[in-house]
Order: C-alpha cells, then structure tokens, then sequence
C-alpha cells in the first residue's frame, strides 16, 4: 500500500515536471527527440505506471483468485 502510494506520489512529482515546459500535445514527442532531460523525465514517468498498474492487476488477480466462489 504504502509503495503504491510512493509511487503515484513520484508519478505527481513527475507530470508536474513536465508540465513545467508547457508543451501542446503535438510538440511532446519533438521535445522527447531534442531535450535529453525531458526524455528522461518521460521515460521513466512512462516505466514507473507500467510498474504501477502491474502491480495493481497482480493485486486484484490475488483478490479475484481468493474471493471464490463463482463468477456473476
């Protein structure tokens, strides 16, 4: 609970990093191409809610497995 909680926390810090450029969405994936701190940033923005909702299905597959019973 509290790691997921860390890590939406660092996903905030992030977004709010990159909205500090104040990018339309058309120009992001030119700023990824030139800015090497801005791709960073995005990258491991983009990583971290991967891991985040992996974590959250494996956590709802263990409740779904554990809950019994059959399917409504």
């Amino acid at each position: 609970m509290y790691m997921l909680a860390s890590a939406w926390s660092l996903v905030w810090n992030s977004l709010e990093k990159l909205a500090g450029y104040n990018l339309e969405d058309s120009a992001v994936q030119a700023r990824v191409r030139k800015d090497e701190t801005f791709r960073s940033t995005y990258l491991v923005l983009y990583h971290l809610v991967q891991v985040i909702a992996e974590a959250e299905q494996m956590k709802f597959a263990v409740l779904a497995t554990s809950a019994g019973g059959s399917p409504v």
